[in-house]
């Protein structure tokens, strides 16, 4: 995957672009698995999103997640994809 050239500041600009980029099914995926399912995510949509935001060097989108580190963001952000997904929730 080729480095995201759109780095997001904020948690809500992530989630947008993982809709826009993510294919229908991976995100009818996301959106059927339980909250609690997404930490088993960590080596697929996770490493996804830390490398797509480049979490590493993106202090701003660090902040943003509330997170000490990549692998905690990426939670974030993707518990933030799956609540968009699953409003009700």
């Amino acid at each position: 995957m080729e480095e995201n050239p759109v780095k997001p500041v904020t948690v809500d600009e992530a989630v947008d672009w993982l809709l826009w980029y993510l294919e229908a099914e991976d995100i009818a995926a996301i959106a059927a698995q339980d909250e609690d399912e997404l930490l088993d995510q960590h080596f697929d949509t996770c490493l996804l999103i830390r490398n797509a935001f480049s979490l590493w060097g993106n202090p701003a989108l660090l902040a943003a997640a509330g997170a000490d580190n990549p692998d905690e963001a990426s939670l974030v952000i993707l518990r933030a994809l799956w609540r968009r997904l699953n409003p009700l929730h």
